[in-house]
């Protein structure tokens, strides 16, 4: 069957990955380090997009799935010599049986009161992490040994950026099939009501379950790149604040749109350097605040909402316009 998509269309795999090639060939090693760190916070956004822009289940508790991850490899890294494709493996499903459990109360209550109850799991994760310090190394953290396929390991810092893109392409394909097959359209309508999605023959309570354990899963395997890329995990790097971050980085990028996870990474990375460099770090949090609420207010679509209006509009205007009225000669009276 030909290919009907437009020239423009069939370009955009292309238009992405050309960047990503080029790249790690013209950055420094500290740039590749924060290209790296985006790529990996675009598997970890686009596994929040799923749960709360897609299924509208509001959840503070990523940053436990990307902890989960990341301790995993770090605990596999040291004790087993297994490739890091089975660390990955690893992390994604105890990440996802983890997002199942997180996500039951979502079954009963919704809106704040979730909010709160999977805060009240990333306290939990903290206090697991910083009590059994006999096998994640305490408030100390663990050092994580270089993992990789063979001879290619992650101590080569563009074995980590190609294995972080690689992810973060996995994970932009897996939300775009999403939204064209009956699991997305399920998400949308439970998101729109629950009481309509079930009148419809939703099963909410499979639909965002599924939708916790796609958003675990995405976490997890974030945290296993993150925590080889990083060389060590602390309990320090997965708290709410960290979660609430994401939260922040996914409504600025745009809820609901793909390229609204890769502008939020971009911002949750480079923001803090930006402010570092002016020399006011402390300032960082208050601006996020800040701008969270004008986004609230001012750009609920986020930056991603606001390019694609101004690319709606430029196809609008680009149209033809209709021909013009050919006038019908009058009949001559005789």
């Amino acid at each position: 069957m030909p290919d009907r998509r437009s020239p423009a269309r069939r370009l955009r795999p292309v238009l992405l990955l050309a960047p990503l090639v080029v790249l790690p060939l013209l950055l420094d090693s500290f740039s590749l380090y924060q290209a790296t760190m985006i790529l990996i916070y675009v598997t970890a956004i686009i596994g929040l997009d799923i749960v709360f822009g897609r299924a509208g289940v509001l959840s503070v508790a990523q940053a436990v799935f990307i902890g989960i991850g990341a301790y995993t490899a770090a605990w596999m890294s040291r004790t087993t010599t297994v490739s890091i494709g089975v660390e990955l493996i690893a992390a994604a499903v105890i990440a996802g049986l983890a997002a199942i459990l997180v996500g039951l109360p979502a079954l009963r209550v919704s809106g704040l009161r979730l909010a709160i109850l999977t805060f009240a799991f990333v306290e939990l994760f903290q206090w697991v992490v910083t009590t059994f310090a006999s096998i994640t190394g305490g408030t100390q953290g663990l050092l994580v040994n270089p993992g990789g396929f063979g001879t290619v390991t992650t101590a080569d810092p563009l074995v980590g950026y190609g294995l972080a893109a690689v992810i973060a392409l996995l994970a932009t394909w897996l939300v775009i099939r999403l939204q064209r097959n009956p699991i997305g359209r399920s998400m949308a309508a439970v998101k729109n009501s629950n009481l309509l999605a079930e009148s419809a023959g939703v099963s909410t309570v499979r639909t965002k379950l599924t939708a916790f354990m796609l958003s675990g899963m995405l976490g997890g395997l974030a945290g296993v790149v993150l925590a080889h890329v990083s060389g060590s995990v602390t309990p320090a790097g997965f708290t709410v604040f960290s979660s609430l971050n994401l939260l922040v980085a996914l409504i600025l990028g745009g809820t609901g749109r793909v390229h609204g996870a890769w502008l939020g990474a971009a911002y949750v990375v480079l923001m803090p350097e930006l402010f570092a460099r002016l020399g006011i770090p402390n300032a960082y949090p208050i601006v996020n605040g800040a701008v969270l609420m004008l986004l609230l207010v001012v750009m609920p679509g986020g930056i991603a909402g606001v390019l694609d209006g101004i690319r709606d509009r430029v196809r609008r205007s680009g149209a033809a316009p209709p021909p013009p009225l050919t006038p019908v000669p009058e009949r001559s009276s005789s």
